[in-house]
Parts: C-alpha cells; structure tokens; sequence
C-alpha cells in the first residue's frame, strides 16, 4: 500500500512545492544560478528559452536533482503530414 502522505513530506524536505516544480532557493547551486536564459531566431520568429545547468561554453557541469515522471501520451487521428 502507497503511503501518499509519506511521499508528499519527503518531496516537500527535498524543497518540491506542492504545485509548480521546486524553489528557486533550492535549485541554485555553487556560485550562483544552475539556469540561463537565451533564445535562438528561426525563419524570423525569436524563440527565448531557458535552460537547466551552465552554459555549455562555460565547461562546467551541474548536477540537477529532479523528479522524473513519465508520461504515456496517444494521440488520436495524427498524422505525419
């Protein structure tokens, strides 16, 4: 049997709020911020976005905890055209 009360105390230890991911005071680490904003220009359309982890220049890694949850999605009626 799940005890849903037990898990929901250790994500909230772990910093996991109960609704929209993770305190922003719990996911920075060393030295400042473990995200960074960009954005990238295709066929004239600017499309910011924002990352977990260093940027890639900077050669540093980062170690993100995370819950992974999977997801099964079927789509109805798609096709590849």
């Amino acid at each position: 049997m799940v005890n849903h009360q037990a898990i929901s105390d250790h994500l909230r230890a772990l910093g996991y709020k109960k609704r929209g991911g993770v305190d922003k005071g719990s996911s920075d680490r060393d030295e400042g911020r473990a995200h960074f904003s960009s954005s990238f220009t295709h066929s004239g359309v600017k499309c910011p976005l924002t990352m977990i982890g260093h940027q890639p220049q900077s050669g540093r890694s980062a170690t993100i905890k995370a819950l992974i949850i999977p997801l099964r999605i079927n789509y109805i009626n798609f096709s590849a055209s």
